[in-house]
């Protein structure tokens, strides 16, 4: 992240760079990339992509930055990183811990293994479900805690993004997270 190259470490991280960059070039050419040819022998574009989703919000960042899509990923990967670590840290001040503590747990989300393996691995889709998941439980907590329905909107609005993002993924996971979480509030 310090470069203004980006470094491929394995062949995930090899495979969303080049999804990302063939969608991107597609869609300049004002094509659908409905196959993309050069990554695993040909495999599908946007029909059934682990890997990279269009259909993610922040996608937009991969064709304003044109052909640096470095400066994409890193831009993406900053803002959902930022989304998590504040969440967390809103998140457990609802939970009547201090200033410190809750910037504690916040950095150490920011720093945790799994932060950083998603970024470094590349993991987009997994990233995207981490990292979005304490604010759809901050805004669900609310919604519950102030009887308010716009919190649950933004909640749902944020777990859509994740389904968008990482497909049946972001769906299980997220959605066993938020049963509990309901229900665990529901018998406070």
């Amino acid at each position: 992240f310090v470069s203004s190259e980006i470094t491929i470490y394995d062949d995930n991280l090899a495979v969303i760079y080049t999804s990302i960059k063939y969608i991107a070039d597609t869609f300049k050419q004002k094509e659908l990339p409905f196959w993309n040819p050069y990554v695993y022998c040909g495999m599908p574009a946007i029909a059934d992509n682990p890997y990279v989703s269009i259909y993610n919000p922040l996608s937009i960042l991969f064709f304003v930055f044109g052909n640096h899509i470095s400066y994409s990923i890193r831009l993406y990967y900053l803002i959902i990183l930022l989304i998590g670590a504040i969440s967390i840290f809103l998140l457990t001040k609802e939970y009547n811990f201090n200033e410190w503590t809750s910037l504690l747990s916040s950095i150490l989300f920011i720093f945790s293994f799994t932060s950083l393996f998603f970024i470094r691995e590349g993991f987009s889709t997994w990233a995207t479900i981490y990292f979005l998941g304490p604010a759809i439980l901050l805004f669900l907590r609310r919604g519950i805690i102030n009887n308010n329905k716009i919190y649950p909107i933004i909640s749902g609005i944020l777990f859509g993004w994740t389904i968008l993002s990482s497909g049946p993924y972001g769906l299980f996971i997220n959605g066993i997270i938020i049963t509990v979480f309901i229900f665990s509030h529901k018998i406070e």
